[in-house]
């Protein structure tokens, strides 16, 4: 009687031994495919990043030509946790224009934690613009039609003033200008060139609502733009234009000057 107690004891216990290695193998045979599955799961999403990252440049360029309505371009759009930097950006005039360029800038430095942009309000700041040439052309001896009706005209239809939740907006602690040349081109006059070296501040800018790339777009053009308006013999063209018929120059920024 009592060896056969062991027996069924010693049977129960290699039963119990035997569940155990089969469970462990099941264990290990289910955490081998989870590790391959997460495995190529990271592959597929470096492949996907590489992607989309390395065609960051043409899907921005797109944006922004549909927002201004004339080709766009950056040749650099480098991106690290703190910052933004665009190398390279070129505004194309209309057709109606004789220079082919509205506006190019050498750099554009944008400081805030990459992890901003995933807000509605993305708070920035600081952005630093530098080396910038602007081509101002009026058609008209009125001096009320002019090449940035258009560019200006488009951005003005795509962005709101009134707040939506649906939509992205960007606050700027601080917006520098650096560098800053124009040239005006009259009605059979010879190009006037105006110089602004020394660097111009702006702070606690907000930008209007939209698509973050447009509304970032807008608001870096407008600002350039009032400050081309503000630069001394300038102003009267600005008189004339606010006076005017050209709606985008009544609202050109929903912040006066400093």
């Amino acid at each position: 009687m009592g060896q056969r107690h062991q027996k069924t004891k010693k049977s129960f216990f290699l039963l119990d031994s035997s569940l155990d290695r089969d469970s462990g193998v099941v264990k290990k045979v289910f955490m081998k495919k989870i590790f391959v599955v997460l495995f190529f799961l990271v592959i597929f999403l470096s492949i996907a990043g590489a992607a989309v990252y390395s065609y960051r440049v043409p899907l921005i360029n797109r944006n922004l030509s549909s927002l201004f309505s004339v080709p766009v371009s950056l040749e650099k759009f480098d991106l690290t946790w703190r910052s933004i930097t665009v190398g390279g950006f070129v505004i194309q005039n209309p057709p109606r224009s004789i220079v082919p360029r509205a506006m190019t800038v050498n750099s554009i430095q944008i400081n805030t934690p990459i992890w901003n942009f995933l807000e509605p309000n993305t708070e920035v700041e600081s952005i630093v613009i530098n080396g910038i040439d602007v081509d101002v052309e009026f058609y008209d001896p009125f001096y009320q039609k002019m090449n940035w009706d258009p560019i200006l005209g488009s951005s003005s239809s795509q962005t709101a003033e009134a707040p939506k939740d649906s939509e992205s907006s960007v606050s700027v602690k601080k917006l520098t200008l650096q560098n800053l040349r124009i040239t005006l081109r009259l009605p059979n006059q010879a190009p006037q060139v105006y110089s602004v070296r020394g660097p111009v501040t702006y702070q606690n800018l907000d930008s209007r609502k939209g698509g973050v790339t447009k509304v970032m777009g807008d608001l870096i053009v407008r600002i350039i733009m009032q400050q081309v308006f503000s630069v001394q013999g300038l102003t009267k063209f600005s008189d004339s234009l606010f006076e005017g018929a050209v709606t985008p120059f009544k609202e050109l920024l929903p912040v006066p000057l400093p």
